[in-house]
């Protein structure tokens, strides 16, 4: 059986450096040694962790151990000098995008999907101080930036908030009553939200973008200000009523493109959640009515306790009762108690 050259496994080998084993002891021993004084010289040091390296050749199952500096100083692995030697023959020619020259890479790194390529450091470094000159897309200030960033984009901003910035528009329209924030975007394309006029002129002071809710299946109209390059983001609905931060803003209709001030009410966390909503989550599709068995229950929750209604024959039924219990316990239920008053009228 032929044998294979393997390297000393003592980095302070001062004998041949190399010792021939036979393939198979490569699986069953970790470290080799050209001679007897290196095996105890290495054997006398403290022991470090090490790292179990496969071989890099393709088709070579062969696992070496080598400590975190030794595997840190190559970029390539290999169990023996075959392995190598043939490993570097499997190697394909790149042009340098500096020197424009040819330049040997092993068929491994070709594969890399790199927009360039460089023959040493300092052509890359070289190559990388090329720098551009060119006007922001925003603001029209002359900005300077490295060849390759240039490349990547079609339009070049002098910082994020003009980016931002430049991607939204916002028009007003004004009606006799109210106004009219028309917000458009390649994203969303147009979508219209419905403001005082008395706060058209407090509104441009802002760029408006629109985010669509899809539990809620609505818009939350925002605007992201940049300090000191940390985005801080404001919603229009609490920009419009000054809204403290331990406060929220309840929607009374429920419409979220509807921030007109008679439509907005600052409230607590509690009182927000009694004017909420049905769900998408919702089975029933009716508020605070689930199944129960063959029958429907309602449940509605105030301050932490639960108020259920068990057994109930329709779901016509079960919703007058929900509707009776939340007009009971809770005083910011609007849709429920206009609905009633518009049924006494």
């Amino acid at each position: 059986m032929p044998k294979v050259t393997v390297k000393c496994a003592n980095p302070n080998c001062k004998g041949k450096g190399f010792v021939e084993v036979y393939p198979y002891r490569l699986k069953t021993t970790k470290n080799f040694f050209c001679c007897s004084e290196c095996q105890s010289e290495f054997n006398s040091k403290p022991k470090k962790p090490q790292i179990a390296v496969k071989c890099d050749l393709e088709g070579c199952e062969n696992v070496m151990y080598m400590t975190e500096t030794e595997f840190k100083s190559s970029k390539t692995h290999f169990c023996c000098k075959a392995h190598h030697d043939e490993y570097k023959k499997k190697q394909v020619m790149l042009v340098c995008d500096y020197c424009h020259e040819e330049y040997p890479v092993p068929l491994n790194r070709s594969k890399r999907n790199q927009k360039h390529n460089f023959c040493c450091k300092k052509h890359h470094d070289l190559f990388m101080q090329k720098r551009v000159k060119t006007h922001c897309a925003y603001c029209g200030d002359e900005i300077e930036m490295i060849q390759s960033k240039y490349e990547r984009a079609e339009k070049h901003y002098c910082c994020p908030e003009h980016q931002y910035l430049d991607k939204k528009t916002n028009r007003y329209e004004i009606f006799d009553d109210y106004a009219e924030l028309i917000i458009t975007s390649k994203t969303h394309g147009e979508v219209r939200i419905k403001i005082d006029k008395e706060d058209v002129e407090k509104c441009q002071k802002l760029t408006w973008i629109a985010n669509y809710n899809k539990r809620l299946k609505s818009w939350y109209i925002q605007n992201i200000t940049f300090i000191n390059g940390v985005a801080k983001t404001t919603y229009i609905h609490r920009y419009i009523m000054d809204c403290p931060v331990d406060k929220e803003i309840d929607h009374q209709n429920h419409r979220f493109d509807d921030c007109r001030r008679q439509n907005l009410k600052i409230v607590t966390r509690e009182e927000n959640v009694e004017n909420r909503g049905v769900t998408c989550r919702s089975t029933t599709g009716i508020l605070n009515v689930y199944p129960y068995g063959n029958k429907y229950q309602v449940g509605v929750t105030k301050n932490g306790v639960r108020h259920n209604v068990l057994g109930i024959d329709t779901i016509d039924e079960a919703k007058e009762i929900a509707k009776g219990l939340r007009n009971e316990l809770m005083t910011n239920n609007v849709l429920d108690r206009l609905e009633e008053d518009s049924q006494g009228a």
